[in-house]
């Protein structure tokens, strides 16, 4: 959608905003403080944004309101540089480095005013799972009574539903019956307890997050909106509060540009922003759902009685039509194979470009009846895989990866009676990161490993 045909669709607002915004902001003098604003822009206008973004590889662009080592615009903005994909730049990971640095033993982060929320957001974003998000999260939650910035409950919600909707729901439902506890009778919301006027940033990241949890069509959202709405200037911007105070004028410039930035990010959560038919719509879900069916894990198992005396062979099903689809490489751990060897022993001689690595236990640790037979395999696996067979002696699971593609992880080895005649289950997975995981678990252990000789 062209920039043109994308401003078409917002409401009179928002289209004054944007253009204000993109008339204003000077991509060729500062840097990072303007993360916010071109945030937005791109939604509208991605070949503006993108000097932006090659600007981003100068170090100058990186310094703004410093104070120590810590870049105080990298802190308010780090999900927003993020979000515009320049978190990998080696200035933003030293920033980021920095900041993580000087998380409290409690868990908390504070380096202007209340910032704790801001990292906490930017930190779900790029690393969900790391002990300083955990601690991070914990924190904002303990901290959830305390009376505070009501920006701070805002951005602390939008971080927590980033990071697990559903885990969160009733700590970010308690958040916003307090953001509500402070709204006025005007529509908008306060900074403080102590002071009682309505605040654009504050109404306007108190519209994000409401919206987020009871929907643009809440009472709350829609009147807060129009409250926003009133405030813009003739110009299309929004004033930031702090402009009524003397001082650094071309701090307060950028103010502006992030009080103008904040309020269009509030029309846009409550549906006032570009608008798509329909039909796309319904498109956009059809490919998400695609994008669920494939990566979602599905249970298989193998069952000798199963329903009504049923027996189930999923696992035995589902690792032959992993390898009947193989087209580059397939690697197999498992500790005792007796089956399925002539699948493989076919599938190389009919695919020669075809690669096979397959590690399993020692000759010597097969025992019973099948001794002899399970041996003779190993033999045939050896010539058919090209020397590419090794054992590990305390090897232990049971894992089929297929052209990076798919895993299969299951307790069954590669035996009549485990895929057969007893109770086995597993996963079956085409996500990618669960898939290269798991690749690299293998990696690890075929290093680790002897060849058969």
């Amino acid at each position: 959608m062209s920039y043109t045909s994308a401003l078409e669709t917002c409401s009179v607002e928002v289209r004054r905003g944007v253009e204000w915004l993109k008339s204003n902001v000077d991509v060729d003098k500062d840097g990072a403080h303007y993360a916010e604003a071109f945030y937005v822009l791109e939604k509208f206008d991605q070949e503006f944004v993108e000097k932006y973004l090659e600007r981003a590889k100068d170090e100058p662009f990186w310094k703004y309101w410093s104070i120590g080592e810590v870049d105080l615009r990298v802190v308010g903005d780090g999900w927003f540089l993020a979000k515009l994909g320049l978190h990998n730049n080696s200035f933003y990971m030293q920033e980021l480095s920095n900041m993580k640095a000087g998380q409290s033993r409690d868990g908390w982060f504070s380096y202007y005013g209340e910032s704790h929320a801001d990292v906490l957001r930017t930190l779900v974003l790029l690393e969900p799972e790391s002990d300083y998000t955990k601690k991070a999260v914990h924190c904002l939650i303990d901290d959830m009574e305390k009376d505070g910035w009501w920006g701070e409950i805002a951005v602390g919600v939008l971080a927590l539903t980033e990071l697990d909707y559903e885990r969160y729901q009733r700590e970010s439902n308690i958040a916003i019956g307090r953001l509500l506890d402070h709204k006025n009778e005007d529509g908008g919301f306060i900074y403080h307890p102590n002071i009682s006027d309505s605040h654009i940033p504050c109404t306007s990241w108190a519209i994000q997050a409401i919206s987020r949890i009871r929907g643009s069509h809440d009472s709350s959202v829609q009147e807060a909106t129009n409250w926003l709405k009133q405030q813009q200037n003739d110009d299309g911007s929004w004033t930031h509060p702090t402009r009524t105070r003397p001082g650094d004028e071309e701090r307060y410039r950028v103010l502006d540009y992030a009080a103008t930035a904040d309020a269009l990010l509030a029309l846009i959560s409550a549906g006032e922003g570009a608008k798509i038919s329909l039909a796309e719509v319904e498109w956009k879900e059809t490919l998400t759902n695609q994008r669920i069916e494939r990566t979602k894990p599905h249970f298989i198992h193998t069952s000798p009685i199963f329903d009504q005396r049923m027996h189930v062979k999923d696992i035995y099903v589902k690792i032959k039509d992993m390898l009947n689809s193989a087209e580059t490489e397939i690697k197999i751990l498992s500790p005792f194979v007796d089956v399925i060897y002539e699948d493989i022993v076919n599938l190389a001689e009919n695919n020669p470009k075809l690669s096979i690595k397959l590690i399993t236990r020692p000759s010597r640790d097969i025992q019973g009846m099948r001794e002899r037979i399970a041996k003779n395999v190993l033999d045939l696996l050896k010539i058919a895989t090209r020397g590419n067979l090794k054992t590990n002696e305390i090897l232990h699971a049971r894992i089929i990866i297929v052209d990076y593609k798919e895993a299969l992880i299951s307790s069954a080895d590669l035996t009549r009676d485990q895929l057969i005649d007893e109770f086995n289950a597993g996963i079956w997975v085409r996500d990618k990161e669960t898939v290269k995981r798991a690749t690299d678990f293998f990696d690890n252990i075929w290093k680790q490993s002897e060849k058969k000789k």
